[in-house]
């Protein structure tokens, strides 16, 4: 498994299993440039708030993860929550 392949599997399993309407998530990537990914995350309006975390400490935790895990590589990740 790659690391593009790596980093879609772990950002849909810890999106999904953060959400309560999982249903409703859409995450889109888009390559930017040579080894960078931009990642945005669509969610419901209820699980937003899930997601972010208090001071955005649950998305800087997910944004780390992937960091790490896309660094491995040689690649960046960019990800954005809307």
């Amino acid at each position: 498994m790659n690391a593009l392949e790596q980093i879609k599997s772990l950002l849909n399993h810890m999106a999904e299993s953060i959400c309560d309407h999982p249903e409703n998530l859409n995450i889109s990537y888009k390559s930017m440039a040579t080894l960078s990914i931009k990642i945005d995350i669509v969610c419901d309006d209820k699980d937003k708030p899930h997601l972010i975390g208090k001071r955005g400490n649950t998305i800087q935790a997910v944004r780390t993860i992937l960091h790490s895990t896309a660094a491995k590589d040689g690649w960046k990740t960019y990800i954005s929550v809307n």
